[in-house]
């Protein structure tokens, strides 16, 4: 639905970057199926996670947990 809705928008994209993870790079299969002429590049400063503890401290604070990441530049 998401790389469906952006084609519909017609915004003048110039690229489809994601994280190197796995899910991320599935996603942005999927966006890309419905935006093909965008290139395509992975990068892994957009990994998930925090690299270092929050300051201040944060109970909440996993350095495992992770959310997929995908975006799309626009000109």
């Amino acid at each position: 639905m998401t790389g469906k809705r952006l084609a519909e928008m017609n915004y003048p994209y110039l690229k489809l970057i994601s994280s190197t993870m796995t899910r991320a790079k599935e996603t942005a299969d999927i966006i890309h199926k419905h935006l093909p002429e965008l290139e395509r590049e992975e990068d892994a400063l957009l990994r998930e996670g925090a690299p270092i503890p929050p300051e201040p401290p944060s109970g909440n604070w996993r350095p495992e947990a992770a959310v997929c990441v995908c975006t799309i530049h626009l000109s």
